[in-house]
């Protein structure tokens, strides 16, 4: 979706922002094994959540949406 708001906005999108490094093996890191862990894993999520919703509604002032320039937002 990134990729398609680039596109949509007219930005280049160099080649090698296309795939992931090393081909479709992709390593993702362990699950949180204590409370700690994953409170700041919710704690990170609910931010981020917060966030888009508010640049969301900031963007659509601007002329985008989610069809042109933020899909991923």
């Amino acid at each position: 979706l990134i990729l398609a708001d680039l596109r949509a906005l007219g930005a280049a999108v160099p080649a090698a922002v296309r795939t992931f490094p090393g081909g479709d093996a992709v390593r993702l890191p362990a699950p949180p094994r204590d409370a700690g862990a994953v409170l700041a894993v919710l704690y990170v999520l609910e931010g981020a959540t917060l966030g888009g919703a508010v640049l969301s509604r900031r963007v659509l002032r601007l002329g985008l949406t989610l069809e042109h320039g933020a899909a991923f937002l």
